[in-house]
C-alpha cells in the first residue's frame, strides 16, 4: 500500500463561530473561540461558567505619548484660558525667564480632582443604613422572565474590587452619555452640581424646541435619539402622570437620579421611546429603540442580582417601576410578565429589608444639608420610589396581573404609614419651590387630598382581594369595606362638598387633584358593589350605584376640565369603571373620548363586544384580560 493512501484525511474544519483574540478571559485561558458577546459570551452562557472580561483599556487621547501616566482632566471643571490680542512688543528672554509656574497655574490650568478621590466620593455618596451582609441572588435558567425566586445569603462583602464590574464593562455604545445633573447627595461635598429641578422645555430639545413639537403631531420618531426622548419623558410624559408642575413632578425627580445609574436609565429610556411613540399616535409596535434599550436593562439586572458590593437599591427600585410602567402601557397588560415582575418586587425587598430601610428612624429630612436644596436623602428617595411600586402593583391587581407586592405592603398598616409619611418629605423639602406661602392652609389642604387618596389605594387593592377570593380572605368583608368607605366620605366632607359645588364657589377654586380623587371614591362605590356576582349595568340598579355613577361623571367632567388627565391611572380607571357601569350613551361617548390609556381602551372595547352576548362580571372581566374570553 502506497503511504501516502497510507495517510487517513484530516477532517474538514468547520468554523462554527467568530475566531478572536479579544474573547472574554473564560475562554481565551482554555484557548477555545469566544463569540464576543457582552456581557455574557454563549460559550460561558452553554456551560454555566463566569464570563470575565478584562478591562477596557483607556483611549488613546486620554494617554500620554510613550510609557508615561495617564493623565486625566475634568472636562466640566477645567476651562482653557482667555486668549488675549498682544497689546504691546513681545517680551524678552529674561523677561520669560522671570514667569513662574505659579503664576501659569492661576491662569487657569489648576490641577483637578484626581479619577481615585472622585471614585471615592461617588462610592460613599449612597448606601446611607445599608447592611453590611449583602445577600447574593442566584441566576437561574427563568432569569429572563424576571424570576429569581432562589436566593441565599453570603458572608460579608469585602471592599470592591479595583476591576470594572460587569456592569461597567458592558458595551459603553449602548449606554447613551447623558450629563450628570443629580444634585449633591452628600453632607460637605464642596462640587457644585446644575440643577434640573426646572429647565425651560424650549432648552432641552435640540435642534428641535418641544413647544414645536406639540403642534407636530405627524413627525416620525423611529430615529429620535435619547436625549430627545428623555426631555420628552421628562418635561411632556411626567406632567402628564402628576397634577405637579413639571418641575415639581416625581417623574422629574427620578430622573435626576438615573442619568448616572445605567441599569435603571436603559428601562427609562425603554419608556420613554415607547411612551413616544404613543404620544404622537404611530401605533401600539414597539419601537426598535424601545426593544434594545430594554434588552440592555435585563442584561444588566442578571448582574444586579450578583452584587460584588454595596447593593444600589436606588437603582433596582426604579429598574423595577420602570419595568412596571413599560409592561402596562401595550394595547393589552402582560399578565405573566406582571405576576412574576411582581413576585420578584418582593423578594428582592424582603432578602434586602427595603422596607425597614423606608422606615429607619434615625433619617433627619430638615438637617441644614437637606434645607439647603444639596440633596435628598436615599431612604427618602427609596420611600418615594416603594409607595409607586405599590400604587403600580395595586393597580394590576385588578386585571389579576399582579398584587403580590401590594399584598404584602397592607399586611403592615403601621410600617406602610410610615413609608407614606417619609415619601411625602421629598416635596416639602423645597417650600418655595412647590409655591408654599407662609400660610400654612394650603400645605394642610394639599397633605388631606393626598392623605385621603392614598387611603384609597389601599382600600382598591383590598376590594381586589376580596373580588378575587371572597371571604377566604381576612380583607374579604364587603361591610366592612362599605362602611371604611362612607366614614372617608364624612371625615372628607370638605373636599367632596368643594368639588361638587365647584361652578358656584368662584372664590375658593377646587384643584385637580381633588377632582381626580373624589372620581376615584366614587369608582371604588360602583366597583365594591359589582366586585362579585353582581355584573355591570344590569338590573335592579341599586340607588348607591345610581349615585355614585352620577357623582362620578360630574366630578370627572370637573377634573376633564381643569387639566391633563391622560395618563393619571387611577383617574382612568374611574372612567373605565363608569364607562362600563354607565347605559347612557352620552355619557359612555364622553368617556370613551377620554379614555386614553391604550390597555383600559382595548378592555373596554372587549367589554363591550362581551356585553351584548351576556352580563359581564368582575370574574369575566379578568378572564378577558388574561385572554379566556372573547
Amino acid at each position: 500500500m502506497d503511504q501516502r493512501d497510507a495517510v487517513r484525511p484530516r477532517r474538514k474544519r468547520v468554523e462554527r463561530g467568530k475566531r478572536s483574540k479579544d474573547g472574554c478571559r473564560t475562554c481565551v485561558g482554555k484557548r477555545v473561540k469566544c463569540d464576543e458577546q457582552r456581557p455574557i459570551c454563549g460559550r460561558c452562557v452553554r456551560l454555566q461558567l463566569e464570563c470575565e472580561w478584562a478591562p477596557p483599556r483607556p483611549p488613546l487621547s486620554s494617554r500620554r505619548r510613550g510609557f508615561g501616566p495617564i493623565k486625566h482632566r475634568d472636562s466640566e471643571l477645567w476651562t482653557p484660558p482667555p486668549i488675549l490680542p498682544n497689546s504691546k512688543l513681545p517680551c524678552q528672554p529674561g523677561e520669560m525667564s522671570s514667569i513662574s509656574p505659579a503664576s501659569l497655574e492661576s491662569g487657569g490650568l489648576g490641577s483637578s480632582k484626581t479619577n481615585e478621590d472622585r471614585h471615592e466620593a461617588r462610592s460613599t455618596s449612597v448606601h446611607s443604613g445599608e447592611q453590611v451582609f449583602a445577600p447574593e441572588m442566584s441566576i437561574s435558567s427563568s432569569l429572563s422572565s424576571l424570576s429569581y425566586r432562589d436566593s441565599s445569603i453570603i458572608g460579608p462583602v469585602v471592599s470592591p474590587s479595583p476591576l470594572l464590574t460587569p456592569e461597567q464593562q458592558v458595551d459603553e455604545e449602548s449606554t447613551p452619555s447623558l450629563p450628570n445633573t443629580r444634585l449633591g447627595r452628600q453632607a460637605g461635598l464642596q462640587e457644585e452640581y446644575r440643577v434640573l429641578h426646572y429647565c425651560p422645555p424650549i432648552n432641552l430639545l435640540d435642534p428641535m424646541p418641544l413647544l414645536l413639537m406639540n403642534y407636530t403631531h405627524g413627525i416620525p420618531t423611529h430615529d429620535v435619539d435619547d436625549m430627545h426622548a428623555l426631555s420628552f419623558h421628562r418635561t411632556i410624559f411626567g406632567p402628564l402622570k402628576s397634577t405637579r408642575t413639571p418641575a415639581q413632578s416625581a417623574q422629574s425627580l427620578f430622573v435626576d437620579y438615573v442619568v448616572d445609574k445605567k441599569m435603571a436609565l436603559h428601562f427609562l429610556l425603554a419608556v420613554a421611546h415607547s411612551e413616544l411613540s404613543l404620544y404622537y399616535d404611530n401605533g401600539l409596535v414597539l419601537p426598535q429603540k424601545s426593544y434594545l434599550h430594554f434588552d440592555q436593562g435585563t442584561k444588566l439586572l442578571r448582574y444586579a442580582s450578583t452584587p460584588r458590593g454595596p447593593t444600589d437599591h436606588v437603582n433596582m427600585m426604579l429598574s423595577f417601576l420602570y419595568m412596571y410602567m413599560f409592561w402596562m402601557r401595550r394595547d393589552q397588560p402582560a399578565p405573566q410578565k406582571l405576576r412574576e415582575l411582581s413576585r420578584t418586587v418582593v423578594d428582592y425587598v424582603r432578602t434586602y429589608k427595603v422596607d425597614e430601610l423606608c422606615t429607619n428612624d434615625d433619617v433627619n429630612v430638615f438637617s441644614e444639608t437637606f434645607a439647603a436644596g444639596l440633596l435628598i436623602p436615599d431612604q427618602v428617595l427609596l420611600a418615594r420610589i416603594f409607595t409607586y411600586l405599590y400604587d403600580r402593583d395595586g393597580f394590576c391587581s385588578f386585571f389579576g396581573c399582579g398584587g403580590s407586592f401590594a399584598t404584602f405592603v397592607n399586611d403592615d398598616y403601621s410600617k406602610r404609614r410610615k413609608i407614606w409619611r417619609l415619601s411625602r418629605t421629598a416635596f416639602l423639602l423645597f417650600p418655595e419651590e412647590n409655591g408654599l406661602t407662609s400660610d400654612s392652609l394650603p400645605e394642610v389642604h394639599e397633605a388631606a387630598i393626598l392623605e385621603l387618596y392614598f387611603m384609597l389605594i389601599t382600600i382598591h387593592h383590598e376590594i381586589n382581594i376580596y373580588s378575587q377570593t371572597g371571604g377566604l380572605h381576612r380583607y374579604g368583608d364587603e361591610r366592612r369595606l362599605k362602611q371604611h368607605l362612607d366614614e372617608l366620605k364624612k371625615e372628607y366632607s370638605c373636599i367632596f362638598s368643594l368639588v361638587a359645588n365647584s361652578e358656584q364657589l368662584s372664590t375658593c377654586p377646587v384643584s385637580l387633584m381633588e377632582c381626580v380623587t373624589v372620581t376615584f371614591f366614587y369608582a371604588l362605590q360602583i366597583y365594591l358593589h359589582r366586585s362579585c356576582e353582581s355584573a355591570f349595568g344590569t338590573d335592579p340598579v341599586p340607588e348607591e350605584v345610581s349615585c355614585a355613577l352620577s357623582s362620578l361623571v360630574t366630578a370627572a367632567y370637573s377634573a376633564v376640565a381643569l387639566g391633563p388627565i391622560q395618563l393619571l391611572e387611577r383617574f382612568q380607571w374611574s372612567l373605565f369603571i363608569g364607562g362600563v357601569e354607565t347605559r347612557d350613551p352620552v355619557h359612555r361617548g364622553w368617556i370613551i373620548t377620554h379614555l386614553s390609556d391604550p390597555a383600559l381602551r382595548r378592555i373596554f372595547q372587549l367589554v363591550q363586544e362581551a356585553k351584548r352576548h351576556s352580563p359581564v362580571t368582575m370574574h369575566a372581566v379578568r378572564r378577558i384580560v388574561n385572554g379566556e374570553l372573547r
